[in-house]
């Protein structure tokens, strides 16, 4: 079963790039607010958006047919970071820590190759191969299709969020 390449829409990755984010993310870099109420009000706008996302994933998850326990694992972050300053972010995905699946490698004869050796320990996420599938089993996705579905809709938030937070600092 072929898998399809996963790409990094942050950084550029081909077709399914964001456009206008690097120009959006150097702007916001750049202006490092030092207004401790304007930081909180940028985060809450980015927050909004990855609670879209989050509620989506899980939704699409559900419709997919992933289990429960997997479905709860999807999770949103949206909180000021400190490193150094205080970063803002915000983001939606699946607890890696929560979601994966331990087995010992077994003696594979195509796997000349192999990274782990037999009876070694191996690890996947759960939710990676309920995305993509794997040899025994077709893939159910429900992230990439929650990414799709959500896009415009947290693209015109954000773009609403940040338009009205400009008028407020620039009035106030």
């Amino acid at each position: 079963m072929a898998r399809s390449r996963v790409r990094n829409i942050v950084k550029g990755g081909g077709k399914n790039s964001v456009q206008g984010f690097k120009e959006l993310k150097a702007k916001l870099q750049d202006l490092q607010p030092e207004n401790p109420t304007m930081r909180a009000d940028i985060q809450a706008v980015l927050g909004d958006a990855a609670v879209e996302v989050r509620n989506e994933m899980r939704a699409q998850a559900m419709i997919a047919g992933w289990p429960a326990r997997l479905i709860a694992t999807i999770f949103k972050f949206s909180e000021l970071r400190a490193m150094g300053k205080e970063k803002i972010s915000a983001l939606a995905g699946v607890s890696k820590k929560r979601s994966m699946l331990e087995w010992k490698a077994g003696k594979h004869p195509k796997s000349q190759n192999a990274k782990v050796p037999p009876g070694g320990k191996v690890a996947e996420s759960l939710a990676t191969m309920y995305e993509f599938g794997t040899s025994r089993m077709s893939a159910h996705p429900a992230i990439r299709p929650a990414v799709k579905i959500v896009r415009n809709k947290v693209r015109e938030a954000v773009k609403a969020g940040m338009r009205a937070l400009l008028e407020k600092y620039a009035n106030g």
